[in-house]
């Protein structure tokens, strides 16, 4: 009998245990998209001002159409020309724009003497929606793969009698530009 034990011992150990197993895929995707491209910069350009020591000073207005309005400052200006630059993405996708509002122009020869620039706006492709920088709305656009933007500003300029004649620029040192970015969304 006791043959008989062992071998019904013997074969309920060797019984496989079950498992339950599956495969499964996980599937990838990605969008690769160009990158965002800026050229033909160019910068805001209040021209040539002219002003005698009489000029009352206040705001000269360059709007984004290249209106340039003098108002009672005594000042006059030629050959101004708004900011601009063309924007490469891709044709469709929605970009994001914000800047700045307010810049610094420093005297060339002297980075202690500025003139500040505020109220910066923009439009894109000539249309009819001017955005301001600085503000709490983002320009949201849905881009034609090349976009172009004009921007205008307000440069603020003192009395005649005490401003110092001579080139202002935010690329001289001291001077601080308007900047801007440009994200898709």
């Amino acid at each position: 009998m006791r043959i008989k034990n062992i071998i019904v011992l013997s074969c309920a150990m060797s019984i496989p245990t079950l498992s339950y197993s599956e495969d499964f895929d996980v599937q990838a995707q990605a969008t690769i998209i160009m990158p965002i491209g800026i050229a033909n910069m160019q910068s805001i350009n209040f021209g040539d001002i002219d002003y005698s020591s009489s000029s009352a000073g206040g705001d000269i207005v360059l709007s984004v159409d290249g209106t340039m309005n003098t108002g009672a400052t005594g000042f006059t200006s030629s050959s101004s020309a708004v900011g601009s630059f063309d924007i490469t993405s891709v044709a469709g996708e929605i970009i994001q724009i914000t800047c700045n509002a307010d810049a610094t122009l420093a005297h060339a020869a002297d980075q202690n003497i500025s003139l500040q620039m505020k109220e910066t706006s923009y439009v894109m492709n000539q249309g009819s929606l001017i955005l301001s920088c600085g503000s709490s709305i983002t320009g949201s656009f849905i881009t034609s793969g090349t976009d172009s933007l004009s921007i205008g500003a307000t440069l603020v300029v003192p009395a005649g009698g005490s401003i110092q004649s001579g080139g202002y620029s935010t690329q001289n040192t001291g001077g601080l530009p308007i900047t801007f970015n440009i994200s898709y969304q």
